[in-house]
């Protein structure tokens, strides 16, 4: 039994450290102060109607329905990645691994997988951090490749969301670029330093 225990403890990683209590309403904020730095033309009703005191989170789920945790993951914390080890484990959603925009970058890892590790790995092997596409996690790799350490690459005032699917299993649902840039840095010999996301889930981490 206590075999058993200790095989099921390693397949699914170690337990996520929490660092404070936090809510949807923290990280609709930061959400849209990272919006407000884009200048999309779509969001500009929304962000002058959040100056005048607006719901931020109600403008997500009308225009950014995708970058919100499902109902059941209600419970929003903050916690701690430790290791590049622990985000790797992260998994990107079921759907993303076979569309279009995986498959015109020849990202999709072979045998196929959403682990975060897995994507990088399979990145790097085909040189996509080096190529011209106007991506999120090749502008930012370009961006933070003189960096010596990760420290303060992921702010505190800019989190990523990763929400439960399983007993500590969590896919990423707002900052999977930035994730994916800052792993392949990694792994090409920055010094790793833990960093702070916002986890959603039904009952807490």
């Amino acid at each position: 039994m206590r075999e058993a225990a200790a095989i099921a403890a390693v397949e699914l990683g170690p337990r996520m450290k929490v660092a404070h209590a936090s809510s949807l309403q923290d990280y609709a904020r930061q959400f849209w102060q990272r919006q407000s730095g884009k200048c999309t033309p779509n969001d500009v009703p929304a962000l002058q109607n959040i100056t005048a005191g607006g719901d931020t989170v109600a403008w997500l789920a009308n225009l950014y329905p995708y970058k919100l945790p499902q109902p059941y993951n209600a419970l929003i914390q903050v916690a701690v990645i430790e290791s590049a080890a622990e985000a790797e484990r992260l998994m990107i959603h079921d759907y993303m691994i076979k569309d279009n925009w995986m498959i015109d970058r020849c990202l999709i890892p072979c045998p196929k997988s959403r682990r975060l590790g897995d994507m990088v790995t399979t990145a790097i092997a085909r040189k996509y951090f080096e190529t011209d596409w106007s991506d999120t996690q090749v502008r930012i790799y370009k961006e933070w490749c003189d960096k010596t350490t990760t420290r303060g690459l992921i702010r505190d005032d800019g989190l990523p969301l990763i929400e439960m699917t399983w007993p500590n299993e969590f896919e990423i649902i707002d900052g999977w670029g930035r994730l994916h840039a800052l792993l392949a840095l990694v792994k090409k010999g920055l010094s790793f330093e833990p960093f702070k996301c916002f986890v959603a889930s039904p009952v807490g981490i």
